[in-house]
C-alpha cells in the first residue's frame, strides 16, 4: 500500500465535525498509517496532536473504533480493506499495462480484470433488466410464507 494517496479538502477548519469524523473513521479502520492519513487531509502533526486532545474527537474515535470492531461488521471490514488494497494496487496495474516487459496477452487479461472491477463489459449488480425474479421468505415460527414478486413487462428506453 505504498501508492500515492488522494488529498482531501475538508475546508480550513481542522476542528470541524466533518473533518474529525473522517479522521476518526480512517484511524479506527487502521488501513493506512496515521502519518499518511493526516498528510492526505492536510493536517500538520501539531494540529493532529491538538485534535487528539479534543474531547469531541475522542468520543468520535471511540465510537468509530467500536463500530469498526463490531463482530457483526466483519464482512464490511473485509470488504472495505479489500477495496482499499485494490485501489492502492491500481497505480501498479496502470504501470503494468504500459510496461514493455509484459506480453500483450497478459496486458489484455489485466485490462479485462480492471474493467470488471469498474463494472465495464459485464452486467452490473444493479442491472435487473435480465428478468431476474425476487423471492421473499418470511419465517413466522413454524410456518414459512413466500411472496413472489410481480413481473412488470416493459420496453427498455434509451437515455
Amino acid at each position: 500500500m505504498n501508492a500515492p494517496m488522494t488529498m482531501f479538502d475538508l475546508g480550513p477548519d481542522i476542528y470541524g465535525d466533518q473533518r474529525m469524523l473522517v479522521l476518526a473513521r480512517e484511524i479506527a479502520s487502521d488501513i493506512h498509517p496515521i502519518e499518511d492519513i493526516i498528510q492526505r487531509h492536510g493536517v500538520s502533526r501539531e494540529q493532529f496532536e491538538a485534535i487528539l486532545r479534543n474531547p469531541k474527537f475522542t468520543r468520535l474515535l471511540e465510537d468509530a473504533t467500536t463500530a469498526w470492531g463490531d463482530a457483526l461488521n466483519t464482512g464490511e471490514r473485509i470488504k472495505v480493506k479489500s477495496l482499499s488494497m485494490l485501489e492502492d494496487w491500481l497505480v501498479s496495474a496502470y504501470a503494468m499495462l504500459h510496461a514493455d516487459k509484459h506480453s500483450l496477452r497478459d496486458k489484455v487479461e489485466l485490462a479485462k480484470f480492471i474493467g470488471r472491477l469498474g463494472g465495464i463489459g459485464e452486467k452490473g449488480i444493479m442491472d435487473t433488466s435480465g428478468g431476474e425474479r425476487i423471492s421473499i421468505s418470511i419465517n413466522m415460527g413454524d410456518t414459512v410464507k413466500k411472496a413472489e414478486a410481480m413481473v412488470i413487462e416493459h420496453e427498455q428506453v434509451s437515455p
